[in-house]
């Protein structure tokens, strides 16, 4: 309402004072109109009493005839020059010292000065020119005029704006308290989130147009909340069936855990057992068999562990056990255990891993885990080829121009094991595992980190595998707040680098 009043009263006040400039410059230009014409016609009558005194030269007649402008008080000044310009009779008002030129102007035109304006204008006689006469007068009324049309202008101005008070407080029930109502309803509606009510619609002009457009967006938010809260609620039914889901595969997982390996690891242990008793009384004609038994069950054994520890990392079950251990050491075990591996394919692994690294604290079984598959992967897709293995340790990454890391995913999100993400303000270790294999396209890259995906079906069916070993070393990695990339070119091999950093870091709960 204070809005409404405000606009009105402003709107009021600027178009009267609009008007009133325009009837006070009207009135000054109507006022020096008049002035001007009463002067040229008093000039004019003085002048045609002057013109004998100026052709018989007598200044005592003219000077009689200017006293007659007394009365004319606003005349101050007046003076009758001859034709050569010079002063011929004179007259100053009593009680006023102006001076008179002693020449006439050298224009005979009218010009207004400070509160005064001069008139001089030629003395005919039958079209001859005898002089000229000079007017000096005051204007004292136009000024009394301006301050009687400024307090006129005053006196509206207040009427009008007490009138246009009045107006605008009668027209608020039309404008003001239909809009105050709407603001009320939005108010609740804001507040409580009830789209049920409605603004009542009292008029049909634009306010009750406004209204109507109120009440439908209403209507139309009641109707979205309504399916909104139908979603919400499937959305809490199926993440009720998703953990129910989920809990049924963890007690799934553990049973079968117990369920799958142990015959396993007692066929395993059997047929050490049986094979050390053949050899001990001479059958070795039994043992090829027991080894293609052995190797088979530890083959499905190892697939078992993959598939339980992929599932229990999607699960949230995977934990990690921190400790500190010693880089060099831990690589030279793994490179013991695969050397079998290499040799296997005819291929020659090369080691650069200084002593003078230090320690790691992070998941040692894990990181040994990301180590083995990284070179185990290398040398069943290398034949009679070199497999390099380059450990180190790296400063923090430098920020790049688009805001990420060099070689690292910067703002990574903590994993579900609670563990805080690559800091970027500690050192790395980086694994690197080169080789001069078969290679990979990008599009093969693309989905190399994919559960149960090898490079395409014919590398399965050549080099066999799962796709699993990859897929959770990315995870582990991960899971320890690094990352594995892979850069590779087809013919000319591959090269995988894990990056870990020196201290991984448990995440506040």
């Amino acid at each position: 309402a204070a809005v409404v009043t405000y606009v009105v009263m402003l709107a009021t006040t600027v178009a009267l004072l609009a008007a009133a400039v325009q009837f006070i410059a009207n009135d000054i230009r109507d006022y020096r109109s008049r002035v001007l014409n009463d002067l040229a016609i008093l000039a004019h009558i003085i002048g045609e009493n002057c013109a004998s005194p100026l052709e018989f030269e007598d200044a005592q007649v003219a000077s009689r005839t200017l006293a007659a402008l007394e009365a004319k008080p606003h005349v101050v000044a007046a003076a009758v020059y001859t034709r050569t310009g010079q002063l011929f009779a004179a007259y100053t008002a009593k009680g006023r010292s102006v001076s008179i030129p002693s020449q006439a102007p050298p224009v005979e035109n009218h010009r207004f000065l400070d509160q005064r304006v001069v008139l001089c204008q030629p003395i005919l006689h039958n079209e001859d020119r005898l002089g000229s006469i000079y007017l000096d007068f005051e204007l004292v009324e136009l000024w009394r005029r301006i301050r009687q049309d400024c307090a006129v202008v005053a006196g509206m101005l207040v009427i009008s704006g007490f009138i246009a008070l009045l107006i605008t407080n009668w027209s608020q029930r039309f404008i003001s308290k239909p809009i105050l109502a709407l603001a009320q309803v939005a108010n609740v509606v804001s507040e409580k989130s009830d789209y049920s009510v409605r603004a009542v619609k009292e008029t049909e002009d634009e306010i009750g147009f406004l209204i109507d457009c109120f009440n439908g967006m209403l209507a139309r938010m009641q109707r979205h909340e309504k399916v909104l809260r139908e979603v919400n609620e499937q959305l809490a039914a199926s993440q009720q069936r998703a953990l129910t889901a989920t809990e049924a595969k963890s007690q799934f997982l553990a049973h079968m855990s117990h369920e799958l390996r142990t015959p396993l690891n007692a066929i395993i242990g059997y047929s050490e057992m049986v094979q050390e008793e053949l050899e001990e009384v001479g059958q070795v004609r039994f043992i090829p068999d027991l080894k293609k038994i052995h190797t088979a069950a530890k083959h499905q054994l190892g697939l078992i562990n993959d598939i339980l520890d992929l599932s229990k990392i999607e699960a949230g079950k995977m934990n990690l056990f921190l400790e500190s251990f010693d880089v060099a050491r831990m690589v030279h075990e793994v490179v013991t255990t695969i050397q079998p591996l290499v040799a296997k394919n005819h291929n020659r692994l090369v080691v650069e891993c200084p002593e003078t690294l230090g320690s790691l604290r992070a998941d040692q079984t894990k990181v040994r885990q990301i180590l083995f598959n990284l070179l185990s992967n290398a040398t069943k897709f290398t034949e009679k080829g070199l497999i390099r293995l380059e450990v180190g340790r790296a400063e923090p990454a430098q920020p790049s121009e688009n805001g990420r890391d060099h070689g690292l995913i910067s703002g990574s999100p903590v994993s579900d094991t609670g563990v805080s993400p690559v800091s970027n303000h500690q050192p790395f270790i980086t694994f690197t595992v080169r080789d001069t294999g078969i290679g990979m396209t990008p599009e093969q890259i693309g989905r190399l980190f994919q559960a149960f995906s090898q490079a395409e079906n014919s590398t399965t069916r050549k080099y066999g595998g799962t796709g699993l070993g990859l897929a959770i070393s990315h995870k582990f990695c991960q899971m320890m707040g690094g990352d594995l990339t892979a850069v590779s070119e087809p013919g000319k091999g591959s090269t995988f680098t894990a990056r870990l950093p020196i201290e991984v870091r448990e995440s506040p709960q």
